[in-house]
């Protein structure tokens, strides 16, 4: 089955955007790995076997286009968190406060993470995706990528302990 660009790419622009931008810092860094991403789901759609794991095979050549610009760039870049204005505590300025400061905190954590744990991090709780799904796309086994989303958010509730201490 041949599968449309168009839609595909209607299917999976925002999520995809999504995860590398989260991945890279920079807007335009990652505006620049997300044309490379689909420049590549576009070579391939001709050769891609409908197999259920499209999820996969499209956060898979995700994955490797933010692989290749951290080997270009050799440059450890941050995450972006961007859910604090959406937490619906408009009303009460000070817990807004409160919240803008522990997504920072957390933002800082996460920025911490190595590439291969942040990866897993992202993948899981901002993509949503199982832990089967992560493997297809790390091409990693599945307890080895347990193992990584364990101590990630090991460290980012460390992170928000320390946070919560300094209140």
């Amino acid at each position: 089955m041949n599968l449309d660009f168009d839609q595909v790419y209607e299917a999976y622009a925002e999520r995809v955007y999504a995860f590398i931008q989260s991945m890279l810092r920079d807007a335009a860094d990652a505006d620049d790995c997300f044309q490379q991403t689909w420049i590549a789901i576009h070579k391939g759609l001709p050769r891609y076997q409908e197999r259920g794991q499209r999820d996969a095979w499209i956060f898979r050549i995700a994955r490797n286009a933010v692989y290749d610009w951290y080997r270009q760039r050799q440059n450890i870049q941050q995450f972006e968190y961007t859910e604090a204005e959406e937490s619906g505590l408009e009303d009460d300025p000070v817990q807004q406060l409160d919240v803008v400061e522990l997504h920072e905190h957390i933002q800082e954590a996460v920025q911490k993470l190595s590439p291969k744990l942040r990866a897993v991090f992202l993948l899981r709780v901002q993509q949503e995706l199982s832990f089967n799904d992560i493997a297809e796309i790390l091409e990693e086994p599945r307890n080895r990528l347990l193992a990584r989303m364990h101590m990630a958010t090991k460290i980012i509730s460390q992170a928000i302990q320390s946070f919560r201490k300094d209140v």
